[in-house]
């Protein structure tokens, strides 16, 4: 990974003190020419030992942490059987959709789930969290939205009846695309109403992102991706193959795209300049999401998935059931992957019990070293 000028690709989220004085406290941070006295190592992201530096790990804790699934997957039971498309996390929450419109919550990090309220009758595919609400989108012309999957509000119409097969939060805004029509549309105010926005290639679209400060979208059968920086117009980019691409997601400063039909990916860092990633495995891709410092891809069958930091780290590891078309989601130190089919899904802590890792952080200016302050 590597540093912003400020630190840490992820900012600082403790607000550790940095000075360029010797740090008083455990935790601090201090720029200097040469170490400094005392007990202090440099803020290299170094992964070291909870049980060697309780007092530092009770300070940073994991997160600079990155997701190494030692801990091992689980099997967890939904509040029902059914074909489940798509989840997503938010306001302390795991929500499931199905494809005929059950919901599954979990209050506790998808160790145990309940029935939320069942949305009307069609056929759901998207679910995304943005703004304090969960919208759910599908084969109707309007979409849903609820802030804990209790009940669901009904939206202003959407741009027409379409299949609406992508839909992401980004920049205070969510974004829809369809699958079989040329229709996108966004919502600036959490669902509430929509917009139509201009027409992309008709293609069927099937995953949608949103990272610096851009919307980037994949289609199967194609060559094409479209970016836009609000949903409201749209430009086409070229992929490095045409493939069946099925799932984008974005992170770690990179956008990262990986096709069903093949171990296929095409990667870029702005969304407009793609190249190929290669094959991150043997296995197809169903999708791909990012968090806790690492890309996870789901298989299309099997109890094989992949996951990574940056390209060229790919590591497998096991799944405790074979899935059918999954949907992964990231919350507070565990992922959640569904499967679509049955009741189970699978569920990980995603931290080391035993080691964390230091903030990575570079000096803006070139000259000093940052060093943090360790007992």
């Amino acid at each position: 990974m590597i540093g912003n000028p400020l630190g840490n690709p992820l900012g600082n989220p403790l607000g550790l003190a940095r000075t360029t004085a010797n740090g008083s406290s455990v935790g601090d941070i201090v720029t200097r020419q040469s170490p400094p006295t005392g007990n202090f190592l440099e803020a290299d992201g170094r992964r070291l030992l909870k049980a060697m530096y309780p007092k530092l790990f009770s300070v940073i804790g994991d997160t600079y942490s990155i997701a190494d699934f030692s801990n091992g997957f689980t099997t967890v039971t939904l509040s029902a059987s059914s074909a489940w498309t798509s989840i997503a996390y938010g306001n302390g929450l795991f929500v499931a959709i199905s494809q005929k419109g059950l919901t599954s919550v979990s209050a506790d990090l998808g160790q145990t789930w309940q029935a939320g309220a069942a949305l009307p009758a069609g056929t759901w595919t998207c679910i995304a969290f943005g703004g304090g609400k969960f919208v759910a989108v599908g084969s109707a012309n309007y979409s849903y939205s609820t802030s804990d999957g209790s009940a669901w509000t009904i939206s202003g119409a959407m741009a027409g009846n379409n299949n609406w097969s992508a839909l992401a939060f980004g920049g205070g805004r969510f974004v829809a695309l369809a699958s079989n029509s040329v229709r996108t549309c966004y919502s600036v105010d959490f669902g509430a109403t929509w917009v139509e926005g201009s027409n992309p290639p008709n293609t069927s679209w099937q995953s949608v992102t949103y990272g610096n400060g851009l919307f980037v979208a994949v289609a199967m059968s194609s060559v094409t991706a479209i970016t836009s920086p609000d949903g409201a117009t749209w430009t086409s980019r070229t992929l490095p193959a045409s493939s069946s691409w099925i799932s984008v997601a974005y992170g770690n400063k990179v956008f990262v795209a990986v096709a069903s039909s093949t171990a296929q990916m095409a990667l870029s860092y702005d969304g407009i300049n793609w190249f190929s990633g290669g094959a991150s495995s043997s296995i197809a891709s169903y999708s791909i999401a990012f968090g806790c410092g690492v890309f996870v891809i789901t298989p299309v069958s099997g109890t094989t998935f992949t996951y990574f930091p940056n390209m060229g780290q790919f590591t497998n590891n096991t799944l405790p059931f074979s899935v059918n078309s999954s949907a992964a989601a990231f919350g507070n130190g565990v992922i959640v992957i569904v499967s679509k089919s049955g009741t189970s899904a699978a569920r990980a802590p995603v931290f080391s019990t035993e080691n964390f890792n230091l903030p990575f952080l570079k000096p803006g200016d070139g000259s000093n070293t940052a060093y943090i302050k360790v007992t």
